[in-house]
């Protein structure tokens, strides 16, 4: 049985990882290494600022369960990154890319279970 708390921890991290995944590819359109203009991309900024709330987030995760189910539980966030390319950034998904995060999916709950 999984802790409760797991889930707690887990679902909001998908989330900030997610969009930390969105922010960081619209900051990317604009990356330079330019010092001047990295400080100036603030879409990077909060990309960073969403994957450390993710991090911490899955230290916690990982304080009530075990690694060994804690990390398939992260695949979910695929899930979201595709929908999110699709809908946000209006990217192209074909059936090969769905097929291929069904697959995942499903063996996150083989692992899980």
């Amino acid at each position: 049985m999984i802790d409760p708390m797991v889930f707690a921890f887990i679902i909001p991290a998908i989330f900030f990882g997610g969009y930390a995944s969105l922010f960081l590819k619209k900051g990317a359109e604009k990356f330079t290494l330019n010092p001047k203009y990295i400080m100036k991309n603030i879409t990077i900024f909060i990309g960073i600022f969403f994957y450390g709330c993710s991090m911490i987030l899955y230290i916690f995760a990982l304080k009530y369960g075990e690694l060994s189910v804690v990390y398939p539980l992260t695949s979910f966030s695929y899930i979201l990154v595709a929908i999110l390319s699709v809908k946000k950034l209006k990217e192209k998904m074909n059936k090969f890319k769905w097929l291929g995060i069904i697959f995942i999916i499903l063996g996150s709950f083989l692992v899980v279970s």
